[in-house]
């Protein structure tokens, strides 16, 4: 048998939270955003391995990108060889 709060949901299309049991979330810390300039020093040459490709990703993670440098990060992060 379905807990009656489903029952609810189905006959009348609204649901209503009875008891929440979550935890509090966790304060995320986020790093600064990786910037256009700060990826094309990665990217410094288009024929050139790109220097410290660890760490790049790393910041790209854990920190996003700014709007600016989206649209050159896509090749890197795809792993297309230009």
């Amino acid at each position: 048998m379905r807990p009656p709060c489903y029952v609810h949901v189905m006959l009348t299309g609204h649901f209503t939270l009875q008891e929440s049991s979550l935890p509090e979330r966790p304060e995320v810390h986020r790093a600064d955003p990786v910037t256009l300039e700060t990826l094309r020093k990665h990217l410094a040459s288009e024929h050139a391995p790109v220097s410290n490709e660890g760490a790049l990703r790393s910041a790209i993670f854990h920190g996003g990108l700014t709007a600016a440098a989206r649209p050159e990060s896509w090749k890197f992060l795809l792993g297309y060889r230009w």
